[in-house]
């Protein structure tokens, strides 16, 4: 693994205003947590905040109880609804109960830019509800990313913004990487990451990326727990815990200013084994 020559005793991760430690985890998955806990129509995700509250509190507080230093909204296709901006004030206003001072992430993908999504309704939504820190996460498009990530800016409410994409070497060439991701951390990104792959693939992308940035940017990390596969009736997630939070930490240790969590199939119980080996990893570094 590459040494980026950080200070292993400083913890913190700054994004915009917000303060976050290397050594605790984001959270984990909501969509496919609720799905296998409520059986919830994956297409009603970003809707169950409105109708099961509970469920929805119930997911984060998993994580919470874990040890998760944020939350992320269950909001990630509200950009495709015409209510988006009520879907995310709603599910903003519901995670800050859960979170109480811990940082809120409002997740949007960042797929389409019609004048009709209303970024910066979006975005101003977010802040008045409480939220933190816009991730528009999932891109699989990262000229698309970039245009999205230039019209949420001129929202009043001017959030740090995350910008997250899928992990994929086959999607995005290392080169064409390294371009693009210099041109959105030009574009005013408080932060870099990327999401919806599992650390195996996508850890060569991950420090390709610290590589190419400046080694104070930061940078926001979602594994998941590997690609599904479905039986006819349910879906199951090749990784287990326990060596996906190896994983992880592995991917994550020798990088500067970065804060990891957990997607698709990597629920609470990932995100438990992954603040012990976080923890872990902290005590040998004192």
């Amino acid at each position: 693994m590459p040494d980026f020559g950080r200070d292993a005793s400083d913890a913190a991760v700054y994004i915009g205003g917000v303060t976050l430690s290397r050594h605790l985890p984001l959270d984990g998955a909501m969509g496919t947590e609720l799905v296998r806990r409520y059986a919830a129509p994956a297409n009603q995700i970003c809707r169950w905040h409105l109708e099961h509250p509970e469920a929805v509190r119930n997911v984060w507080k998993a994580s919470v109880a874990v040890g998760a230093q944020a939350i992320t909204t269950n909001t990630l296709t509200a950009p495709f609804a015409l209510d988006g901006d009520m879907l995310v004030r709603r599910s903003v206003a519901l995670a800050r109960e859960v979170a109480a001072q811990r940082p809120v992430f409002v997740s949007l993908a960042p797929l389409i830019l019609e004048p009709a999504v209303g970024w910066q309704r979006l975005a101003d939504a977010a802040a008045a509800a409480g939220g933190d820190m816009l991730l528009l996460e999932t891109a699989t498009d990262l000229e698309l990313l970039a245009a999205v990530v230039r019209e949420v800016r001129k929202a009043a409410s001017a959030l740090p913004i995350v910008a997250s994409f899928v992990a994929d070497p086959a999607i995005f060439p290392m080169d064409d990487l390294q371009v693009a991701t210099a041109r959105l951390a030009g574009a005013g990104v408080a932060a870099i990451g990327i999401n919806c792959v599992a650390p195996d693939q996508g850890t060569p992308v991950l420090h390709a990326l610290a590589a190419a940035l400046p080694a104070t940017f930061s940078l926001v990390v979602r594994f998941s727990a590997g690609t599904p596969v479905y039986d006819g009736v349910s879906s199951t997630y090749p990784w287990r815990p326990g060596p996906w939070a190896d994983a992880v930490k592995n991917s994550i240790h020798p990088l500067p200013n970065v804060v990891a969590g957990g997607c698709c199939g990597a629920g609470s119980d990932f995100i438990a084994a992954l603040a012990r080996r976080l923890v872990t990893s902290a005590g040998d570094q004192t």
